[in-house]
Order: structure tokens, then C-alpha cells, then sequence
């Protein structure tokens, strides 16, 4: 199978293009990666915040 240069060339803009396509890219699982941690964080204090509550409801009774 032989490799076809102009398809990654891409008339001459293909530093460009692929520049753009891998920053974009490096971007996007950025902030997958940032907002799974910050929703791992949110669902850890909220685990807490729930044992806390059933902790002092259950002492109310």
C-alpha cells in the first residue's frame, strides 16, 4: 500500500491543517479529562454531604 503525500500535504497547508486538527484535538480531551475529574470530585462530596444528612436524620428519630 503506498503511501499517498498529497492527501497529507494537502496543497501545501497541511502543516496548517494538521497543526489544527491536533491542537484541536489535544483540546477537546483537555476538558473531557478536566470536566470527568471535577464530576468524580462533585460526586465524592456529594456522597459525603448525603451520609452526613442520613447520619443526623437518623439521629433525629
Amino acid at each position: 500500500m503506498a503511501l499517498n503525500l498529497d492527501l497529507l500535504s494537502m496543497g501545501n497547508y497541511g502543516i496548517y491543517v494538521w497543526f489544527a486538527y491536533s491542537a484541536a484535538a489535544i483540546i477537546l480531551f483537555s476538558l473531557l479529562y478536566i470536566s470527568i475529574r471535577k464530576w468524580r470530585q462533585i460526586r465524592a462530596q456529594g456522597e459525603i454531604l448525603e451520609a452526613e444528612l442520613t447520619h443526623k436524620i437518623g439521629k433525629a428519630e
